[in-house]
């Protein structure tokens, strides 16, 4: 149930996500073992027809930023996450992470969880702002205020 949120979730902000280039296919890596990336692994569509890709990739791979639209992470250890944000760096990648508690390391969009099956999300606006992608401000409202009306 959750993985369906989380899928969900993901797919929705990819779909307010503008790259500099467009392309048919959107090439997804999924990062150090999260625990709820099964569903983007089973590739889909976005309702605008372009395919989402998603694949596996060893976190230490410097082809990252070339090959990855986006990247969805699992639990990164403090220099996986200053090393792979280094990398990363000047490439327009979407980056979403469901382990970032304070959404302060690096990643764009990072994932919450509470008891029910519910997620929300929150942003970190500097790595928007660094990523050489373009969020619709919808989305980065959305997240703010989901965020700020949680008990």
């Amino acid at each position: 149930m959750r993985t369906q949120a989380v899928t969900t979730v993901v797919l929705g902000i990819i779909s307010y996500t503008h790259w500099p280039t467009s392309a048919q296919q959107l090439r997804i890596c999924v990062l150090a073992n999260p625990a709820y990336a099964s569903d983007l692994l089973n590739g889909t569509h976005l309702s605008g027809g372009q395919s989402i890709i998603a694949q596996h990739m060893d976190v230490e791979n410097p082809d990252i930023g070339r090959d990855c639209a986006a990247v969805y992470l699992g639990a990164l250890t403090d220099d996986q996450r200053m090393k792979l944000f280094t990398e990363l760096s000047g490439h327009p990648v979407l980056s979403i992470s469901e382990a970032d508690l304070t959404c302060a390391s690096g990643s764009m969009f990072c994932l919450r969880f509470d008891d029910s099956s519910k997620v929300r999300f929150a942003t970190n606006l500097d790595s928007v702002a660094r990523s050489g992608v373009r969020v619709d401000p919808h989305v980065l409202l959305l997240s703010h205020s989901r965020t700020e009306a949680q008990p």
